[in-house]
This record gives structure tokens, C-alpha cells and sequence, in this order.
């Protein structure tokens, strides 16, 4: 896990989750994740569409998204 970097603009509220990051073909947010325990939860983003997206509720885990140009990056919750 500490290979994740963090650093992108990710808001979380409650369970929306969003970005500002652009989204045009050959540099968008690819999927968002939440981890927790046992269960993970993914949702797929699709180029020229918003980056935001509806996950289910946890306490604690670990959000993570993955850009197509710059890869892997998350955040513990």
C-alpha cells in the first residue's frame, strides 16, 4: 500500500464521491474504489463523462482512483 501515491483533488461526501479532474479521451479518472475489511466496492468512469460517483457507506477504508496518464492513487478514509 505505500505505493499509492495521494495528491489529486478528491471530495467525499458522506457517499458521493467527485472530482475536478478533466475527463477527455486519453486522460480521465478510469474507476474509483473503496476498500474496507473484506469488501470492495468499484465504480467505472467513463471518458467525456463527470468524475463522480456514487459508493456505498463506510466509516474507514481506503478511496482509491486511477487516472489513465498518471496511474494509481488513493487516500485512508
Amino acid at each position: 500500500m505505500d505505493q499509492i501515491r495521494t495528491g489529486a483533488l478528491i471530495r467525499l461526501l458522506r457517499q458521493h464521491v467527485s472530482s475536478p479532474h478533466e475527463m477527455r479521451r486519453g486522460h480521465f479518472l478510469s474507476f474509483l474504489a473503496f476498500h474496507t475489511g473484506d469488501t470492495l466496492a468499484v465504480k467505472k468512469l467513463c471518458p467525456e463523462s463527470d468524475a463522480e460517483a456514487r459508493l456505498p457507506f463506510f466509516a474507514h477504508g481506503t478511496l482509491l482512483w486511477f487516472c489513465s496518464r498518471d496511474g494509481l492513487f488513493g487516500r485512508k478514509i
